[in-house]
């Protein structure tokens, strides 16, 4: 897994063509915001791409944690960041990625669905 630094409309730019699993943003952060970043990652996401990525927001200011769950934040970590904390968030984070694998593999694929249509036909 590679990890990338960038700002945050750069950040956008990144995830709707990479399209990762997880992405991390600060809340405040000069231009555009992690939170505003995280509004427009989600209308402009592509239909029929990947999920949206898990959401874990880092950041100095606690006041922002009502915002971040609203962007359907996974986590919310404070800096400076401790071992223990962003142990506990990996956790979360796979269980969630896990929960969503589980999900995607109980639901029937469209072509699995549509070769049955055309065996019945």
């Amino acid at each position: 897994m590679k990890a990338t630094v960038l700002i945050a409309e750069d950040a956008v730019e990144q995830a709707l063509a990479l399209q990762p699993d997880v992405l991390s943003l600060d809340t405040r952060t000069p231009g555009m915001t992690g939170l505003e970043a995280a509004q427009t990652l989600a209308e402009d996401w592509p239909d029929l791409a990947k999920p949206f990525p898990l959401l874990v927001f880092v950041t100095a200011y606690d006041q922002d944690a009502s915002h971040a769950f609203e962007q359907a934040a996974v986590d919310y970590v404070l800096k400076p960041v401790q071992p223990d904390r962003l142990e506990k968030t990996c956790a979360r984070l796979q269980a969630a990625l896990q929960q969503r694998a589980q999900s995607e593999a109980a639901q029937p694929s469209w072509d699995a669905a549509i070769h049955t249509l055309r065996e019945l036909i």
